[in-house]
């Protein structure tokens, strides 16, 4: 049922509108050229109509580019703190490796690295590909101890790919360093660590058993995920491999340079794969930022009715407005009868003059919603985190591709709502006798 009202909104409805405007504009053109004139003959009514109209695509074009900058941001917060835009691994270490993880590394990952880097269809589409060490374990700092879940990481390119994070105390790892460390916010508090704090990492490893990594704490740092920065801790690469006993990679972590390229990008490394024998899989951000879509299910549920209710009382205020403007008129209706006017004429006229509003309404709504959301853009208005998440958020309103389809949908509505808003009253109009008309004021 909810598909097939969609589907008349969007498509059916907005069709045979368009084509009974062609159909008057052939077949009565004259008509559109005194509707058009009727729209400024009371300045001060059509600006009440078009005001109404504007209000209400400012309302939905300004609501739909609050929700696309909390989806984009959600977004690139989990592909520029966590993800990337896709990972690859050793064939089977999404299915084994819980079970096996050191019988699933990259060994060669430096060798995938470079042909990926090096080749002539998308090697440019690259911004950075980091190689991985994850490995876990436990921290103490002597007096407190915790479980941890560890990344050894290459901290220049690291640093890009998590562009999002904020450091909360100290700085990035950088370069070549080696023994520091960065913690995870939540897990530096649960420790009771500070900046300069020497710690202990306690980890299994496949080939000289238990082995211990001093590290000094260089800074704390917050991503978008308190559960994330409650385990995070980062070290050098080379740190990691010397704990662990061995040169390799988990998995390369890769971040495109442009998002919208990753379709593109991914049917490329699958004929890399097949064309190399290569014995990769790879998961892309879809794939693994199970916590963004269930947000953005839930939300866009939350985000519909609230649209649909702005849509209810946006169609209830044009056409309260538009049955005010046509019943002002009842007089000159009947003026119009006993010259011998048609209803069926003064009842096109009102529609022509009510969709030339609609329309004129729609253009000045989405210039004015433009105009608001740069202003909100520039308050700089602080919003509370949502569950989950740790940094405090911006008010925002993005414009951008995703934002189109609320544009189309607000003209659509400005327009079949001055339509629809303005046959009733229009035909009432005309369904009084003459005299009575001509009486009414």
């Amino acid at each position: 049922m909810w598909n097939i009202l969609t589907f008349m909104f969007s498509y059916l409805i907005p069709g045979l509108v368009i084509l009974f405007a062609l159909y008057l504009f052939i077949k009565e053109r004259y008509l559109f050229s005194i509707s058009f004139r009727n729209v400024f003959r009371n300045p001060r009514r059509s600006l009440i109509t078009i005001t109404a109209i504007a209000v209400g695509v400012i309302a939905i074009i300004v609501f739909g580019g609050y929700i696309n900058s909390q989806f984009w941001g959600l977004r690139e917060s989990t592909i520029r703190s966590q993800t990337g835009h896709f990972q690859i691994y050793k064939k089977g270490f999404n299915e084994f490796a819980v079970k096996k993880p050191y019988d699933y590394r990259l060994v060669d990952f430096k060798a995938v690295t470079e042909l990926l880097q090096n080749d002539p269809i998308i090697g440019n589409a690259f911004e950075v590909i980091v190689p991985e060490v994850q490995f876990s374990g436990l921290i103490s700092t002597g007096d407190n101890s915790t479980g941890f879940l560890g990344r050894g990481i290459d901290p220049d390119s690291d640093n890009i790919i998590s562009s999002f994070d904020i450091m909360k105390n100290g700085m990035k790892l950088k370069g070549n360093e080696k023994g520091r460390t960065v913690l995870g916010a939540a897990l530096a508090t649960t420790l009771d660590a500070k900046i300069g704090d020497s710690l202990v990492l306690l980890v299994q490893t496949p080939t000289v058993g238990l082995n211990v990594l001093d590290v000094d704490i260089k800074g704390t740092s917050e991503s978008f995920s308190t559960d994330y920065d409650k385990v995070l801790v980062k070290i050098n690469i080379t740190d990691a491999w010397d704990l662990m006993g061995e040169e390799y990679a988990d998995k390369l972590t890769i971040l495109l340079k442009k998002t919208n390229e990753l379709d593109f990008v991914m049917k490329r490394v699958d004929q890399l794969i097949q064309e190399n024998g290569l014995d990769i899989e790879y998961k892309t951000w879809k794939d693994l930022a199970q916590y963004y879509y269930s947000v953005v299910s839930l939300y866009e549920g939350i985000f519909s009715f609230v649209k649909w209710m702005i849509c209810i009382l946006i169609i209830i205020f044009i056409s309260n407005t538009l049955f005010m403007s046509v019943m002002e008129r009842v007089n000159e209706t009947g003026t119009l009868r006993t010259i011998g006017t048609t209803k069926n004429l003064i009842i096109k006229s009102f529609i022509i003059e009510s969709m030339i509003m609609g329309l004129m309404g729609g253009i000045l709504g989405v210039f004015l919603a433009w105009l608001t959301g740069m202003g909100i853009n520039s308050m700089n208005i602080p919003m509370p985190a949502p569950p989950g998440v740790s940094k405090e958020l911006i008010l925002s309103i993005r414009f951008d591709e995703n934002t189109v389809p609320s544009v189309i949908f607000s003209l659509k509505l400005s327009l079949l709502t001055a339509l629809a808003g303005s046959i009733l009253p229009a035909m009432k109009s005309v369904k009084m006798g003459i005299a009575e008309a001509l009486r009414h004021y």
